[in-house]
């Protein structure tokens, strides 16, 4: 069986945040701009988020990424760009509440970096 990954994909204006399920690439290769998420943010807590510009030949698309795991807002832009083939540029970032029982997600602050 194919192992499947859930990504939380919110469309900002446009209603309900969606959850999609996508099989997740191979760990070899880099990502292309249509295999790299819109949005990639953790389910629970208070956390650093970025928001970057990838492009691609003469596509382009924005990623939300919010992560635990990073200490610094370079950490997920770091991680973006070492995942994928395409140029990133990242636009800015700041921290995100996201509280999965209230259903909320509250965006604040900003990137000293960015």
């Amino acid at each position: 069986t194919t192992k499947q990954s859930t990504i939380f994909i919110a469309h900002f204006g446009s209603g309900r945040p969606k959850t999609i399920k996508q099989t997740p690439p191979k760990m070899s290769s880099k990502l292309s701009l249509q295999d790299v998420p819109e949005c990639d943010i953790d389910a629970d807590g208070i956390f650093k988020y970025v928001l970057c510009k990838i492009e691609e030949g003469d596509g382009s698309r924005l990623v939300l990424l919010g992560k635990a795991f990073a200490e610094y807002h370079d950490d997920m832009v770091q991680r973006l760009i070492s995942s994928t083939s395409c140029s990133v540029r990242c636009m800015g970032g700041g921290r995100i509440n996201r509280n999965a029982n209230n259903k909320t997600l509250e965006v604040y602050g900003h990137s000293i970096g960015y």
